[in-house]
């Protein structure tokens, strides 16, 4: 994605943004937020097949959990020889390691283009929706001393925690669940201070994430565990 401009992207969200609020004037004096709603709704669209297939991949790569931790287990002193080994699995049971990295790809370049729009557009400033009195500036609902609490950071954060609870991970990755409950600490830190509708943003889209994953979730009883190869027994 390296060759792909935040400007540009930036531009592209902007119109896009505009364009669904051209649609919704009629909504009144709440028309900027619904438009952002609107927006999240369309972006949580467009990745939801690639959410869908990281799901599938981790309940998968679950299911191989007894062979992978054996593979480990037995080249954990011959890292290529690992590597090979765990490329093999997956190459057998069609299993494409890399499926969950692609909604962060895609989410990575609309965080920052979005964080670029709101901090530079001037139609958010001033308009409200719900608590929030003005978008482009953090949601403050009071005073502790000159700590300012905004309340849509928070909820950002308890939701991308709760969204990460319930997304499959392989059992046996725990540098992945530690990168991810890392994030659910450092997103609402980072933009904590930042316009309340980027806030908003995340939220919406850590809430519509969770719907995905209780609407697809699989019962575990469902999902076979594959067992790891049995040692014969010397006699």
């Amino acid at each position: 994605l390296g060759f792909i401009s935040f400007g540009a992207i930036c531009k592209l969200l902007l119109a896009c943004l505009g364009g669904i609020h051209s649609l919704l004037t009629w909504s009144g004096a709440w028309s900027w937020g619904w438009a952002i709603v609107l927006l999240t709704v369309i972006i949580k669209l467009i990745t939801w097949p690639l959410t869908a297939a990281q799901q599938r991949t981790a309940q998968k790569m679950q299911q191989f959990k007894g062979p992978m931790e054996e593979i480990r287990e037995k080249y954990k002193n011959d890292s290529e020889k690992l590597n090979k080994e765990m490329m093999k699995l997956y190459t057998e049971h069609k299993i494409n390691p890399f499926a969950g990295c692609l909604p962060i790809f895609i989410q990575i370049p609309v965080f920052f283009g979005l964080y670029t729009a709101f901090q530079t557009t001037v139609e958010l400033r001033l308009e409200s929706f719900l608590w929030i009195h003005d978008l482009s500036t953090p949601d403050t609902l009071f005073h502790i001393g000159s700590f300012g609490v905004n309340l849509l950071p928070i909820l950002m954060g308890i939701t991308m925690w709760l969204s990460m609870r319930m997304t499959p991970t392989p059992s046996a990755d725990d540098t992945q669940k530690t990168i991810m409950y890392t994030m659910a600490f450092l997103f609402p830190v980072i933009c904590y201070s930042l316009p309340a509708a980027l806030s908003l943003y995340m939220t919406l889209q850590n809430l519509l994430t969770m719907l995905q994953m209780g609407m697809s979730k699989t019962p575990e009883a469902v999902v076979e565990v594959i067992p790891p190869k049995k040692k014969k027994s010397k006699n």
